[in-house]
């Protein structure tokens, strides 16, 4: 990294990342053998045993010009490579011997393993003017890479061997990139009291990683298609005198997709051009009120309320293959908080004030409560937040530096 006072300033790195995983899991089904009417003392429902491994290697670099005083470039690449290696072995040991393919004490743990790879070159230019000492504007376009993986479920044999499985297109998903483009300003005004901040932006996004669901039920990652998500963002922050601060924050954002993606939706549905993405709101906000006051020479007493907004959202890209909007909610946060030197603090805390009841998520959809044969189905639900909370929290600092 440079260290110096002139017009050229750059900084380069290197990275390095390697992540390893190992997961084994016995899952006993007592009784359900002698449901079936068949021997089996290990009880064993289901078997999985799964390994990963995640190389990330990168070289970075970025170079500035500052022309004058007000005007600056930036010119920044990043050279990347990514492996990922995956093994999986999966096993239903009373489905198998219950279907007469396995003898009463007969399992199978022999692990396939999958692997991917991807390397690449992404960049970066910036340039900003500082049009006074309280305005400046700049210009963003960037580069964005998402590694592709795996899933962590067991692929289909060409025996059937199997019986709940990844089919060969569930087994691999690519890596997603994006094209970023943003313009914005930063304001300060009243000897730095306010502070006005306003971006527009705009994302093209190719072959953009979606939860899915595959044949057999699994909830895995596969590609999308292309998509754009554009928008603006705005930030507010202002304080008034030495005790009172507040905050504002706004976005708006429309994601969808811009090319037609076959399956998308559970393996079953096409995704068109135009379909809104899932799990995205179009409107958030934040707004954020603090005072302070010292009490005495020791004590300091603060309270704190803010309230965050989120609008609705598709629960699956266009709301194919019974997709559901989950309306908006706004939940409100207080806290008190008597703070007793740099060591001691008591916060006295209400999280929901209002107790909004607010559904957050789904898990499937609602085909899913239905009969299969004679065995009910039922792994639907929704998420909601967490109800009002309050309570108190003691703290103490130790000064262990």
């Amino acid at each position: 990294m440079s260290q110096n006072d002139g017009q050229w300033h750059w900084i380069a790195g290197l990275y390095y990342n390697k992540y390893e995983f190992r997961h084994d899991f016995d899952g006993l089904n007592p009784g359900h053998p002698e449901f079936l009417g068949i021997s089996r003392p290990d009880n064993l429902g289901v078997i999985i045993v799964l390994e990963e491994e995640l190389i990330e290697k990168a070289l970075f670099g970025e170079i500035e010009y500052r022309i004058n005083d007000r005007l600056s470039v930036t010119f920044g690449t990043r050279r990347f490579d990514t492996s990922k290696a995956s093994g999986n072995a999966t096993d239903f040991p009373i489905l198998n011997t219950f279907l007469g393919l396995y003898g009463p004490d007969e399992i199978n743990t022999e692990v396939q393993t999958f692997s991917s790879g991807e390397n690449g070159t992404l960049f970066k230019f910036n340039t900003s003017y500082r049009f006074d000492d309280w305005l400046t504007g700049y210009v963003t376009a960037s580069e964005g890479f998402r590694p592709g993986g795996i899933n962590p479920f067991a692929a289909c044999r060409p025996d059937d061997s199997i019986p709940f499985c990844l089919r060969p297109d569930e087994v691999i998903y690519v890596s997603d990139t994006t094209r970023n483009y943003e313009v914005g300003i930063r304001t300060s005004w009243l000897d730095g009291d306010l502070a006005i901040n306003a971006a527009v932006y705009h994302i093209d996004w190719n072959e953009i990683q979606l939860e899915a669901i595959s044949a057999d039920g699994f909830f895995i990652t596969r590609n999308g298609g292309d998509a754009k998500s554009q928008g603006l963002e705005l930030d507010l922050r202002a304080k008034f005198g030495d005790r009172l601060q507040a905050s504002l924050n706004y976005a708006y954002n429309t994601a969808e997709l811009t090319s037609f993606a076959a399956l998308v939706v559970d393996g079953i549905a096409d995704g068109l051009p135009g379909d809104r993405l899932a799990g995205v709101p179009e409107h958030q906000l934040g707004a954020n009120i603090s005072y302070a006051r010292a009490l005495g020479s020791e004590w300091l007493f603060e309270l704190d309320y803010g309230l965050t907004y989120t609008s609705d959202v598709y629960t699956k890209v266009g709301l194919r293959n019974n997709g559901e909007i989950l309306d908006g909610y706004t939940i409100h946060n207080i806290a008190m908080t008597f703070a007793y030197t740099d060591d001691w603090s008591f916060r006295l805390f209400v999280d929901n004030l209002g107790n909004e009841f607010a559904e957050t998520n789904v898990r499937t959809d609602p085909s899913y409560v239905r009969n299969v044969g004679v065995h009910p189905l039922r792994s639907y639900y929704r998420n909601v937040a967490r109800p009002r909370r309050f309570g108190l929290e003691l703290r103490y600092d130790f000064n262990l530096n």
